[in-house]
């Protein structure tokens, strides 16, 4: 039996890498429906719908969501994967700066744009998880060694929700067999490891119990020329509560309302804005002498990223300034700060002395009244 698999699994590869590039353009566009479940103080459900569109070319992937009515400011989230690196965006719909009639010394955003090198979206990308799984993690799947995935949502205790990025998790999963070979089904598990640096690290007993943290499923496929893909999805996510039983904090469900096998948007880099902030994990090996550790994080006015150059030469220049603040923090009177403080401790000192005996008196004369 598990060498039938085995083949299986080989015959799928195999069928992937042959596939030919043509096949891969295509777009689809469908309505995400967003169920949040909360049990304390009392049960509540809170559900949100939203259009969302994928698109993919070659080993590019364009995913946008739509903003539900709640998402207030929100234009769109979107991500977008080049065969490189990952972009996750928010456009923000209101504009805040140029509606205001007070100027500003630093530009307020219009969108933030996290830029990180791998093939797979973030825990933060809640909304775009789904859409990725049901139409552009195949690629991803297929390659992978072992039965391990990154955490595709956030777990209730802080110290794992701090190293989201950095975890892996037990997995299975099964890849169709009709082109174009999407993801069918996948759980995940709570047990695995943490990657620190180069090495791994196995999560603790208490984290890693084995109950299931996130389920994945087509429920219902379609064909569109020839290719076989999801016209209903769901994507369940699990915690445990305090008796270990699971219980479901978010539920997305996905209806395909239209397929073509062409794509009408690229999914080549993001679209940068006026004043774009940028969140960029891709040069932290380069600039890490310069932020001491720290993620590169700007706000672009050109619709262009930053170099390493340009980053390391803004990190210099925040450290000067810094180290210029802690020496010559004078103030407008032309005291250094420093030295005034200790000047006012000291001057204080008499005053308080006085305040202490007058007290003590006080209460040796109450003393004596009430004997």
């Amino acid at each position: 039996m598990k060498t039938k698999q085995l083949w299986g699994r080989v015959l799928v590869l195999a069928l992937y890498l042959l596939l030919p590039k043509c096949v891969a353009a295509t777009e689809i566009s469908g309505i995400l429906t967003s169920s949040f479940y909360r049990y304390k103080p009392t049960s509540q459900v809170f559900t949100n719908i939203r259009p969302f569109q994928f698109s993919s070319e070659g080993n590019g992937i364009y995913i946008r969501v739509d903003p539900s009515p709640q998402d207030e400011g929100v234009a769109y989230f979107d991500y977008r994967f080049d065969g490189t690196n990952s972009f996750s965006s928010t456009q923000f719909a209101v504009k805040r700066e140029r509606d205001s009639l007070v100027p500003r010394k630093h530009p307020v955003n219009d969108a933030t744009v996290v830029a990180k090198p791998q093939p797979y979206p973030s825990p933060n990308d809640n909304l775009i998880i789904p859409v990725w799984l049901a139409f552009g993690s195949s690629s991803y799947f297929s390659t992978l060694s072992e039965r391990y995935v990154p955490s595709f949502h956030f777990l209730p205790p802080p110290d794992l929700v701090k190293r989201a990025a950095m975890l892996r998790f037990r997995a299975d999963w099964s890849l169709s067999t009709n082109a174009p070979f999407l993801l069918e089904w996948m759980v995940d598990y709570f047990a695995g490891y943490v990657i620190d640096g180069k090495a791994r690290r196995v999560l603790p007993p208490y984290y890693s119990t084995g109950v299931t943290n996130s389920v994945f499923a087509v429920t219902q496929w379609t064909n569109i020329d020839g290719l076989s893909i999801p016209r209903t999805f769901s994507f369940h996510e699990f915690v445990p509560d305090d008796n270990g039983a699971l219980k479901l904090i978010n539920l997305a469900v996905g209806i395909v309302t239209n397929a073509a096998s062409s794509a009408s948007v690229s999914p080549s880099g993001p679209v940068l804005t006026d004043a774009t902030r940028i969140i960029d994990y891709r040069y932290l090996e380069e600039v890490r002498q310069h932020l001491y550790g720290s993620v590169p994080d700007y706000v672009t006015t050109n619709h262009r990223f930053w170099s390493v150059e340009e980053i390391a030469r803004d990190a210099m220049r925040r450290r000067n300034l810094s180290a210029t603040d802690r020496k010559g923090s004078v103030s407008r009177l032309g005291f250094h700060y420093p030295t005034l403080v200790f000047g006012l401790l000291i001057a204080s000192l008499p005053i308080c002395l006085v305040a202490k005996l007058m007290l003590a008196r006080k209460k040796q004369k109450t003393n004596r009244e009430n004997l």
